[in-house]
């Protein structure tokens, strides 16, 4: 193999896919980056088998077709830190691949490509159309709230729910929930499509955002299903996960309903308030406390180690009185991602479980569990 390509495009590759290498395997070729250059341009895959990337690129001289595996971690460096320059990669017959890019010469050993596994792409057995913004916008919203426990598998992740022209994200960590649902604007889906749900990693999660940052905001991302594995192809980058064979808990049992109280109020408001006041906060310990009282809402927080704080505000009330506590990080990770000028607050009672969403939209809901008092 011996090609030539410009040292941005090349960094812009190996970054897309590098972040798809576990660095724990026991296995040197998944510890690799596979370089394939040939009639579609270079093509470069990684894969930890559970998740899998692969980008190309036709912006590339190619003198003679050929493929090699290079250490993902050595490889990502060396480029990065190359001359904005034409980079020139040639394999050689004893095992090694030489890099050249101005006075800069690296000359590394090599994995045998025979050692990594084959690209499977899903069965396009359900596939369709998905707008990527729409996608990482949806992501950000509840990625936040997963578990970051992989050993629980059923929380170390976002459920992802498809029905008819709908589409549901769903993350917990046994303390929090976060849901957020969009109206699937595509031609491609009939009404009546089978109703879906599938578990996929955190990880896996945060790479497909991670990915679909660094395309273009009027890119289409084309999604592929097949019960087993769920393939996102945007511009040229495949992003394949295998989902997740573990239950997720049902979600729709953790929504609350007949509230007590609720008020509605400025969510930048509440969200400086909120960060104001657990500023005193222990430490490892932190609690915030709301007192809700006829038309006053009142913020406070003692601690044992710095001292005390609070701060009032007019609201409008409807229902019964209320004193509950909460983990501000909490409550600050879910108002910071309202997409609206005011917040609703529904509460059951001091020991339930309580409602955040947008006043007046219906598209995202924030689930908390109070701190005992």
């Amino acid at each position: 193999m011996k090609l030539k390509i410009e040292q941005l495009n090349l960094s812009h590759l190996i970054s897309l896919v590098a972040k798809a290498v576990s660095p724990r395997s026991p296995k040197p070729a998944l510890s690799c980056v596979k370089f394939s250059a040939g009639e579609e341009g270079l093509i470069l895959d990684a894969t930890d088998q559970e998740l899998w990337i692969r980008s190309s690129s036709k912006d590339v001289e190619i003198e003679y077709p050929g493929e090699v595996l290079v250490d993902a971690r050595l490889i990502e460096e060396i480029v990065k830190n190359l001359p904005k320059s034409d980079v020139q990669i040639e394999t050689e017959e004893n095992k090694r691949v030489k890099i050249t890019c101005e006075k800069s010469k690296f000359e590394l050993f090599t994995q045998e490509v025979e050692e990594f596994p084959e690209f499977k792409p899903p069965n396009p057995q359900f596939e369709f159309d998905l707008s990527p913004i729409l996608l990482r916008d949806m992501l950000e919203k509840v990625m936040f709230s997963a578990s970051t426990d992989e050993i629980m598998k059923n929380l170390n992740g976002v459920y992802i729910e498809i029905e008819g022209k709908t589409i549901r994200l769903i993350s917990a960590d046994g303390f929090r929930m976060a849901l957020t649902e969009k109206e699937i604007a595509t031609p491609d889906i009939p009404e009546q499509t089978p109703y879906m749900g599938f578990l996929l990693s955190l990880r896996s999660v945060r790479e497909i955002s991670r990915i679909i940052e660094a395309g273009e905001e009027e890119d289409k991302m084309h999604v592929i299903y097949d019960g087993k594995k769920i393939g996102l192809e945007l511009n040229r980058t495949f992003v394949i996960t295998q989902r997740i064979e573990a239950e997720f808990p049902d979600y729709k049992k953790v929504l609350p309903e007949g509230f007590k109280t609720k008020i509605t109020l400025p969510t930048n408001t509440l969200y400086q308030s909120i960060k104001r006041i657990g500023v005193v906060a222990k430490p490892g310990s932190e609690t915030i406390r709301f007192d809700i009282a006829d038309n006053i809402f009142q913020i406070s927080s003692t601690s044992s180690d710095y001292g005390n704080s609070k701060e009032e505000m007019s609201i409008e009330k409807e229902g019964d009185d209320i004193a509950i506590a909460f983990n501000p990080r909490f409550l600050l990770e879910a108002l910071s991602r309202v997409d609206d000028e005011n917040v609703t607050l529904s509460f059951i009672g001091p020991l339930s479980p309580t409602q955040i969403n947008p006043a007046t939209l219906s598209d995202y809901e924030f689930i908390v569990m109070p701190i005992r008092m």
